[in-house]
């Protein structure tokens, strides 16, 4: 008796899953003009760990147009590239304040430099130096 009502519970939940997952978005596929692509690096305030840089990163990859967006809670940082003609630093800068982060205004740069570019762990834990 407990089986059956077990299985049956069991049905309807994955009946909701499916369901819910059916209606999910459409992934829309988006065309990068990588001769449009630019780099930005953007003071974030507010990061205190890696799930932070985390979330910063999922939210703006799902903007179109963002090719790449890497976060150092350390640095203070996120550094996004992306195809200006889909999106820009406002909009960007939009997404990062609205996961509860606050962008520091008048600090974006326009190029990104070489050592921030290549430098992988985000502090200097990899043998690169600012």
């Amino acid at each position: 008796m407990i089986k059956k009502i077990f299985i049956r519970f069991v049905a309807v939940l994955m009946s909701f899953y499916l369901i819910g997952c059916s209606a999910d978005e459409e992934k829309k596929v988006v065309t990068i003009d990588t001769t449009k692509v630019l780099k930005k690096l953007i003071h974030v305030e507010g990061m205190t760990c890696e799930g932070c840089e985390k979330t910063i990163g999922q939210y703006l990859m799902k903007v179109p147009g963002v090719v790449s967006a890497t976060s150092s809670h350390i640095d203070k940082t996120t550094v996004v590239a992306f195809d200006s003609s889909l999106t820009n630093v406002q909009e960007l800068e939009n997404v990062i304040t609205s996961t509860g982060y606050k962008v520091v205004k008048g600090t974006v740069k326009k190029e990104v430099p070489k050592s921030e570019e290549t430098m992988k762990c985000g502090a200097g834990k990899c043998g690169h130096t600012n």
